[in-house]
């Protein structure tokens, strides 16, 4: 169970160095998630994305590998 949540606001402005370097690295529309995960020291972007994988983000890690280093055990939803 997550039982913290820390939430900030980063400004574009905050981030525009890191989003120069990136620049043409990585597709346009994942460009700020990346910048910002690189600003904040992140360190697990949790993503289903193949692009992330194709520019070789090392911190990019899937739902299910994030829900493992916390021994956390998947369960079914039930539709009702």
């Amino acid at each position: 169970m997550v039982e913290e949540l820390f939430v900030r606001i980063v400004r574009r402005d905050e981030i525009e160095t890191e989003m120069n370097q990136l620049n043409g690295k990585i597709k346009t529309k994942d460009l700020e998630n990346l910048a910002i995960v690189r600003h904040e020291s992140v360190e697990h972007l949790v993503a289903h994305d193949k692009d992330y994988e194709e520019a070789k983000v090392k911190k990019c890690i899937t739902p299910k590998e994030f829900g493992r280093l916390f021994k956390l055990k998947p369960y079914k939803l039930a539709l009702v």
